[in-house]
């Protein structure tokens, strides 16, 4: 799918559309409109739907791929290289078919309305495609926890060994073979009871790394907390305050000395992307190191690290991006795109929607400095007013920048209408939205674009 990558497309528009044409909405990104004009400029090009509208191709489930991972593993794993051998199992996991995740999650406590709505949305997506969400008889999820489970127990990581084995026999374990694993889950609890010491002079050399890896990444550091927070914003030191101005908008200033090394803000990410070659390793949901994954029931693209992890994400963060992950690699975006669904923050468009107005109702009386806060006077990182109030800098954005990511508004808006997740009524069935929804979405994803370069950050691993 080269030929559709975000370069070919744009190229193709500007080919059907003419030099002459091109030129005149160029210019109008150079004057004075609102991100709502500019949007619908484009929208209203009837070369742009059929120019930049790409079919969306999900990231499926494949058993075929599981088995060849698993078998490549299962080689591995008799050569007594565990750390590939556990790579490639971890691969078969995340490729084989998940069964049906409603069933699995049915009775958690974490399970509410809004989730409840998702399984139904779920469901109604296996039967208007004709998915069978992991049949009974498929057995490559069973036998790839099962498999995993034999390395975990020759690296004596007996928790982990247990957990995959309750997977394996959750997901269909072959009652054949059920022996084995029973056998081995009675190992794992008397190594426990013996509270042996680690064999890891039984482990290549290769392994010892790969299990301090695995052990650290379970056990992450414990944050510091500050020793005074700020009234206003409680995610922030009392030596820092809130303040406000035209051109910078809502901004942080020191009302104090702060000396290298104090402690300024603990503050927890509003939403957060993984790069393409992270996705495999870390968890979606808290970012964790996690070389022992649990797979997403839908995508093959992203792991958790415990049930807990997965529930949030899959039923929160991850929802709307998981249907369109798979479009973003075909279109040669980064995921750090998905980002600007995650900004919505809310599950379906007209909850969304009904909390946008109260926004704005709130707006038109409130000063300039009071945007962003809550009604009790409270910066929340957590809360959407304070993301819908952060400036885009549009004005002093060169007009190519605006027209690109205005081109990749109207990408992420027509995707997110075929991915049928978030144009959905309160029972969680999709319905057809009218052009001016879509433009409210696209006006919004057009200017979460820009919030997304002037707020977001960045943090890369280096290993030493």
């Amino acid at each position: 799918m080269a030929s559709n990558d975000i370069e070919q497309l744009m190229k193709g528009f500007h080919a059907e559309i003419g030099s002459e044409k091109l030129g005149w909405l160029m210019e109008q990104f150079s004057g004075n409109k609102t991100l709502k004009e500019l949007f619908q400029l484009l929208w209203d090009v009837p070369e742009s739907h059929q120019c930049l509208s790409v079919s969306l191709i999900k990231s499926t489930k494949c058993s075929e791929k599981a088995e060849k991972f698993r078998i490549d593993g299962n080689k591995f794993y008799k050569q007594r290289d565990f750390e590939k051998a556990l790579r490639f199992y971890n691969m078969s996991i995340m490729n084989a078919q998940h069964p049906e995740y409603s069933k699995l999650t049915h009775s958690n406590s974490l399970v509410n309305n809004d989730v409840n709505t998702k399984m139904k949305m779920v469901e109604n997506e296996s039967v208007a495609n004709q998915i069978s969400p992991g049949k009974q008889e498929d057995t490559a999820l069973a036998l790839g926890f099962a498999n995993r489970s034999a390395v975990l127990f020759e690296m004596e990581l007996y928790e982990k060994c247990l957990e995959d084995i309750n997977w394996a026999m959750t997901h269909g374990y072959p009652e054949s073979s059920m022996h084995k694993l029973e056998k081995r889950r009675q190992k794992c609890i008397d190594a426990k009871k013996r509270q042996c010491k680690p064999r890891v002079c039984y482990l290549p050399e290769n392994c010892r790394s790969v299990l301090q890896q695995i052990l650290s990444s379970y056990f992450p550091t414990k944050l510091p907390e500050l020793e005074e927070s700020n009234s206003t914003m409680p995610s922030f030191s009392s030596s820092v305050t809130i303040a406000f101005s035209p051109d910078k908008g809502r901004h942080i200033v020191a009302v104090k000395d702060i000396r290298p090394g104090d402690l300024i803000a603990i503050e927890q990410s509003y939403c957060h992307s993984l790069d393409w070659e992270n996705m495999g390793t870390y968890c979606n949901n808290c970012l964790v190191r996690c070389l022992i994954p649990l797979p997403c029931p839908y995508c093959s693209l992203v792991v958790f690290c415990s049930e807990r992890c997965r529930q949030q994400a899959v039923f929160g963060d991850h929802w709307l991006e998981c249907t369109i992950l798979n479009m973003l690699s075909f279109l040669v975006l980064r995921p750090v795109f998905s980002i600007v669904y995650k900004l919505l923050k809310y599950p379906s468009y007209i909850k969304w929607k009904t909390a946008l107005e109260g926004l704005q109702e709130r707006e038109r009386h409130c000063s300039p400095e009071e945007l962003g806060l809550n009604e009790e006077g409270i910066y929340s990182p957590t809360d959407y007013e304070s993301i819908y109030h952060l400036v885009t800098n549009k004005e002093k954005r060169p007009s190519g920048d605006l027209y690109v990511k205005c081109l990749i508004a109207f990408i992420l808006t027509d995707l997110l209408k075929q991915s049928k997740r978030f144009f959905v009524d309160y029972f969680g069935n999709p319905f057809d939205p009218g052009k001016e929804d879509l433009l409210l979405m696209g006006e919004t994803l057009f200017s979460n674009l820009m919030k997304i370069s002037c707020n977001g950050f960045q943090l890369v691993e280096f290993q030493v």
